[in-house]
């Protein structure tokens, strides 16, 4: 499919889910990007979804079916919570702040260096918001959500398919990100587990 088609499918999918359709782009990818697809954000941490690659091509009908409607669910979840998210971290850092430039102001720490350390702890602080604990937060809401909507068999399939695509990641510093931000499977299985709201009778997509 090209991008045309993908978005077409993508428009289907979320009104099915009853969603907003996040925009579809062509663009660059890592080869290990499981599903060849990515989401990624613009201005006002708005979401939109990336195709890339030949991996999306390489998926059968159906496998591409769940990993746009696991797009359109995701870009939703980042489009409703990212930014909230982002407003609320900046202003707790804030004080963090406030209370080092008083510290170094009394013990007479140079002003670059309290500048630097200041920008230091702010990127480093919000970065670790992020991409670590909003990011885990997220993937549990998301399989919640594809679970109540489409059934847990759909997101039994759907979490084959990414561990399958996954083992392409090579090893190193991305397989440790990756895990990092991305809750271990045993434990998403869990999550969904204790929670009864994530258990739907399955929604099937328009064919």
């Amino acid at each position: 499919m090209d991008v045309d088609q993908i978005s077409t499918r993508i428009a289907e999918l979320a009104t099915g889910a009853g969603v907003e359709p996040p925009t579809v782009k062509s663009g660059k990818m890592p080869e290990w990007q499981p599903g060849g697809v990515q989401i990624r954000h613009a201005r006002k941490w708005q979401p939109y979804v990336v195709i890339g690659g030949a991996r999306f091509s390489d998926l059968s009908a159906t496998e591409q079916d769940k990993v746009l409607l696991g797009a359109v669910v995701a870009a939703d979840v980042a489009r409703t919570g990212l930014g909230r998210f982002m407003r609320t971290a900046a202003p707790i850092l804030f004080w963090p702040l406030t209370v080092l430039a008083l510290v170094a102001s009394v013990q007479g720490v140079p002003l670059w260096l309290l500048v630097t350390l200041a920008v230091l702890m702010y990127f480093v602080g919000v970065l670790a918001a992020q991409f670590v604990l909003w990011n885990r937060r997220a993937v549990y809401q998301l399989d919640c959500r594809l679970a109540e909507l489409m059934g847990r068999p759909y997101w039994d399939g759907l979490a084959d398919l990414e561990s399958r695509e996954g083992s392409q990641i090579p090893k190193g510093f991305i397989t440790w990100y990756c895990r990092l931000v991305v809750p271990s499977r045993p434990r998403r299985v869990k999550r969904l587990d204790a929670a009864t709201r994530c258990s739907g009778q399955g929604w099937k997509p328009p064919q």
